[in-house]
C-alpha cells in the first residue's frame, strides 16, 4: 500500500500504477455527479458541458453550496454511495473517458470490468469528514443548475483532496467483495 498525490487530469499510466489499498489525494479540476447527471448523459444522450480532457475525475457527491457575497461557498461535501449508480457505471466511464470515480462504498462487477477494460479506478473516502472536504475545494463553475443545487454539476478546483482508498483498481481487482 502506498500513499500518493495526483494532479488531474490523470494519465492512463498513473491509474494503472495504482493498487488496491493505495491512498490517493488529488489536485486540479474535478466535477460532481449524481443521478440526474448520469440520466442526462447516458439515457438522454446529452453531452455534459465539461472538458473531459482536463477533468477526468468524477465525484459522486451532492455538495451543499451557497452564494455568499457573490461567490459560491461550499458548506459541506461528503461523497454519496456509488453503487446506486451502477446501472450507468460502465457506459459513463466509456463515454466520458473517466480515469477515476470518487464515491462512498464501491461499485459492482460490471463497473469493475469496465474499469479494467478502459483504465479507471474507484476510490472511497477514508476518515474524511464532510465538514473538512470544503477546505480542500473551491467552486470554479457550475453547469445544469436548473436540476437543483444538489444535482447540478459543480466544477471544483481541489488541493490535497483526500485521502481516498483505491477499492477497484484499473486491473479489475476489488477491495470489497459482494
Amino acid at each position: 500500500m502506498k500513499s500518493c498525490r495526483l494532479r488531474v487530469p490523470l494519465s492512463l499510466e498513473e491509474v494503472q500504477g495504482l493498487a488496491l489499498g493505495d491512498l490517493v489525494r488529488f489536485d486540479g479540476l474535478i466535477y460532481t455527479c449524481r443521478g440526474l447527471f448520469q440520466r442526462r448523459v447516458i439515457d438522454e444522450d446529452i453531452y455534459p458541458p465539461i472538458d473531459v480532457e482536463k477533468m477526468n475525475v468524477m465525484m459522486h457527491v451532492g455538495p451543499v453550496i451557497r452564494k455568499r457575497n457573490g461567490e459560491w461557498e461550499i458548506v459541506s461535501m461528503q461523497p454519496t454511495t456509488s453503487n446506486r449508480y451502477e446501472k450507468w457505471g460502465p457506459k459513463i466511464i466509456e463515454k466520458l473517458r473517466i480515469r477515476a470515480i470518487i464515491g462512498k462504498g464501491t461499485m459492482g462487477r460490471g463497473t469493475a470490468e469496465a474499469m479494467k477494460r478502459l483504465g479507471c479506478v474507484h476510490l472511497t473516502p477514508v476518515g474524511v469528514a464532510g465538514a473538512l472536504l470544503p477546505q480542500k475545494a473551491k467552486v470554479e463553475d457550475v453547469h445544469w443548475y436548473e436540476l437543483g443545487p444538489i444535482e447540478a454539476t459543480w466544477i471544483l478546483e481541489v488541493k490535497d483532496l483526500g485521502p481516498f482508498l483505491v477499492d477497484i483498481d484499473a486491473h479489475g481487482n476489488r477491495y470489497f467483495t459482494g
